[in-house]
């Protein structure tokens, strides 16, 4: 049997129920159980008894609860695992696109040289081809507009690659991150939960184990190894909801 001992007595039942039973309506349970005849005019000091058969209930609910978050915190670590290799790719693929975009400007500056050496025999050809001069103004416009219009559509599909690039990085970042923080959420509950199921489970040992002592004043001596006993229990419980 645990007890806890009444330190404010305004909803005291009420509350204790929705802690050990959540369902603060089995404060009448309580109140029947320990034969309170007013909720409402409880001393300050009062001691109410828990039985130590729902202390164990609490313990399997909080086990059940811990096997969940590692179930949680197993696909958390999975999905993250997977979104990191994605990542590590997304990077291998833009590394590649980097490369291609060196060989396309290198491409381009080639050309550029090729259309320079191709001015400059037009040049030297003017003197001797002065009846061909608009023609090769025409061919010479021609091979500068194409050369324009294949630097730009190069150079927009750059761009347009590497906005796709930095928009992929930064929503995959930002999944990660909260992928890490939901998994440390998750670790911090079930370590707390931990700590509050062992705990308890000391406590109900302890209390199965410890034997009656002669009622001298057998009230009070129940009252208080019974205060002592349900405040640690509270203490665990309360540790676990945060």
């Amino acid at each position: 049997m645990d007890v806890v001992t009444v330190d404010d007595p305004n909803g005291y039942l009420w509350n204790l129920a929705k802690k050990y039973y959540n369902n603060p309506l089995q404060w009448e349970y309580i109140m029947k159980m320990n034969k309170i005849p007013n909720e409402r005019r409880i001393k300050r000091g009062t001691v109410v008894y828990i039985p130590v058969k729902d202390a164990k209930k609490i313990v399997k609910v909080v086990e059940a609860e811990i096997e969940e978050k590692k179930v949680v915190e197993k696909d958390l670590s999975a999905e993250l695992e997977m979104l990191r290799a994605e990542l590590r790719e997304l990077k291998g693929k833009a590394e590649e696109c980097a490369e291609k975009n060196k060989q396309l400007t290198r491409a381009l500056e080639e050309k550029d040289a090729m259309l320079a050496e191709k001015e400059a025999a037009i040049k030297d050809l003017q003197a001797m081809l002065d009846n061909l001069k608009g023609a090769t103004d025409r061919v010479k416009a021609e091979a500068e507009i194409e050369a324009q219009r294949a630097k730009l559509r190069a150079e927009a599909a750059q761009a347009e690659f590497e906005a796709g690039m930095r928009e992929a990085k930064s929503s995959q970042s930002r999944r990660i991150e909260e992928l890490e923080s939901q998994l440390g959420k998750c670790r911090r509950e079930r370590e707390n939960l931990e700590m509050a199921r062992d705990e308890l489970m000391a406590k109900i040992k302890k209390a199965e184990e410890a034997e009656p002592v002669k009622p001298v004043r057998k009230a009070e001596n129940r009252s208080m190894v019974a205060a002592v006993a349900i405040a640690l229990v509270g203490s665990i419980i309360w540790m676990a909801s945060d």
